[in-house]
């Protein structure tokens, strides 16, 4: 049972993102990754050069799931394609970097006019970072970044936004399936309410005021013109202000996010067995001073902590205590040993994805130190 050195929990520290210049020809844009900060799914849609101000480690994780690590140099400069990823700060510290995006330099890429299509089976669900009530999937732009933008929403049945504005920019929203309800009144007004169904479509004027929710399982399309602001008439209404909340929570229904993991946390992706799936779920006691034993695992699983203290150790000798709360993507062929360092009970859950016949654990013949005692780690 080992954990990422760096948890990708929902109380992990988010990323800052700021525009140092703005114009026609480039932006300019500083990004603090603080010790397991990240910025989530985002697009860059220009070519742009990346300097590193502070240097660290960081990975990437493409929307098909594949994961790149950097290490960063200070003063390290690079020249970085079009492109669209997840970015997160897995060492120990600060990362600062400034990128210049050029607009211009797409000029030659636009120019081509090759078609960009997309299916079902190729958008990327992710969290909105404005609103992380619902999911979103970028169709095409960046709704963060100036220029137009079309994405997907993906609202649950009972998701509700309260009245709202965007100052800047005129927000146009398609039905593609179930129903959206809107006024432009605050709940309780003696304001209109409007059901939208499939197919139907409404345009919110910039600095309009309006609501929305939904009584079933609703997708939508939006476009506007980026960056995308939301003014609130009540600051509490602001989904970013509980960020535990999720879909459902109109309903009596609260869902706190644990983890959404590509990569095991020694950076190996998450690779699924061959065979008929099996899930498994055990739950985990150690006693004080005991030891799981060195052994590794033949299938991806999950573990989240309980109660209690572990101390985990990788086959390199890396060593992380898992607490009480904490959750980790355990790796996959690596030996490891898990120890109940503390005074009580550790306790944990552990899900596997798994395949009928695979064993989910094997027990390791040598011990750390007798395998570097014999000189390796074959």
């Amino acid at each position: 049972m080992n954990g990422p050195s760096q948890p990708d929990s929902p109380r992990a520290p988010q990323a800052l993102r700021r525009v140092l210049l703005e114009n026609a020809e480039v932006a300019v844009i500083e990004t603090v990754y603080p010790a397991g900060g990240s910025v989530p799914m985002h697009l860059h849609r220009f070519p742009h050069v990346a300097h590193v101000i502070e240097g660290g480690t960081v990975q990437t994780t493409a929307p098909d799931g594949s994961v790149a690590t950097l290490a960063l140099s200070p003063g390290q400069t690079l020249w970085r394609d079009p492109q669209q990823h997840a970015t997160r700060n897995v060492g120990a510290t600060t990362v600062r970097i400034v990128e210049v995006e050029i607009k211009h330099a797409a000029a030659g890429i636009a120019a081509e006019r090759t078609p960009r299509a997309l299916t079902q089976e190729d958008l990327d669900w992710i969290p909105d970072p404005l609103d992380p009530s619902r999911s979103i999937a970028l169709l095409a732009g960046d709704p963060a970044m100036p220029g137009p933008y079309t994405l997907r929403g993906r609202m649950r049945g009972g998701y509700a936004l309260g009245l709202h504005r965007h100052p800047d920019e005129d927000e146009q929203l398609t039905v593609l399936s179930g129903t959206l309800y809107w006024s432009t009144g605050a709940a309780g007004s003696d304001a209109s309410e409007h059901a939208l169904p499939a197919g139907g479509h409404v345009v919110f004027p910039a600095g309009t005021a309006h609501r929305l929710w939904t009584r079933e399982d609703t997708v939508i399309q939006m476009s506007g013109v980026g960056p995308r602001s939301y003014a609130y008439a009540d600051p509490a209404e602001d989904p970013r202000a509980h960020p535990a909340a999720a879909p459902g929570a109109a309903s009596g229904v609260t869902v706190t996010p644990l983890a959404k993991e590509t990569a095991s946390w020694d950076g190996k992706p998450i690779v699924y067995p061959q065979g008929k799936p099996e899930m498994t779920a055990l739950l985990v006691e150690i006693a004080p001073g005991a030891q799981t034993g060195w052994h590794h695992h033949l299938v991806p699983n999950f573990a989240y902590m309980l109660e209690g203290t572990l101390e985990l150790t990788l086959d390199d000798g890396r060593v992380k205590l898992l607490k009480a709360g904490e959750e980790l993507p355990e790796v996959v062929n690596r030996p490891h040993n898990g120890r109940n360092a503390g005074s009580t009970p550790a306790k944990l859950l552990v899900f596997y994805a798994g395949a009928v016949g695979t064993p989910l654990s094997v027990e390791e013949k040598k011990s750390l130190l007798e395998r570097i005692t014999a000189g390796g780690f074959d």
